[in-house]
Formats: C-alpha cells, structure tokens, sequence
C-alpha cells in the first residue's frame, strides 16, 4: 500500500488525468498476491471467478510459454547452448513477472518448465506442467 500511496500522491500532483483506480491497478501488478487484489474487483458471481480462473489458469500459461519457450528460448538457441538458453530465459520469466518476492521461485519454475521443454519439444509438456502447478502469474 506504500507504493499505492507515494504514487498516487506523487503523480496526481502532477497530472490530473491519473485517477486513484489507474494507480490502484498499477499496485496490482507490484503485489504478490494479484489474484487476492482481483477477486474483488471483478464481483463474487460465479461467472467472473470461472472467467478469472479460466484466463489465469488456461490462457495465461499458453501465452507465457508460447512466449518464453516457444518463442524466446527457440530463438536463443541459434546463439547459445541449450542449457545457457534455458537460463537466459528462466531469468526473463522470474522477472518478467514483476514480483520480487517470487524472483527465486519463479527462476527455479522457469529453469524446470525450459528442460522439460527442451527434452520433449513439445510445448504441451511445459504449458501443461504450468497449469498443473496452479502458478497462473
């Protein structure tokens, strides 16, 4: 709430477009627990909580390690090895998440989701591993 406070404080001095809510939104994405933010954002209905928990629990792992794995880490072998590609990009996953707090876990999650993609080249493995985990961010 710090950074939700020192933002807001700071910014709409300087401009009078930036609403508390944009700010709060911001603070979201510097939290670890973005999904506990969002819940009640989104309402209690049943159909926004399967909407939230379909996007962030199919469609956030299909597009992460489309991007990461299937994109990022293909094209990092033509310069490097496998196993320098798979820590290259496990790096940019921990911190593409924008969570420090997770930086470690997210390190170990990518260096494990890169390996079993680059034995099986097949990006259901990690896509589904991912999901399996319930790590959605």
């Amino acid at each position: 709430m710090l950074f939700y406070y020192l933002t807001f404080n700071i910014l709409s001095r300087k401009n009078p477009y930036i609403s508390p809510e944009l700010i709060y939104f911001l603070n979201i994405f510097f939290q670890t627990d973005s999904l506990g933010l969002l819940l009640p954002l989104i309402g209690s209905s049943n159909i926004s909580t399967a909407c939230l928990l379909g996007i962030t629990g199919v469609l956030a792992p299909i597009l992460e390690e489309t991007v990461f794995r299937g994109f990022l880490m293909v094209s990092l072998t033509m310069w490097f090895s496998t196993p320098v590609s798979v820590l290259i990009t496990a790096v940019v996953f921990a911190f593409a998440h924008l969570t420090p707090g997770e930086i470690p876990q997210l390190f170990v999650l990518g260096v494990a989701l890169g390996f079993s993609y680059s034995q099986t080249r097949n990006l259901l493995t990690p896509i589904t591993q991912f999901m399996l985990l319930g790590i959605p961010e």
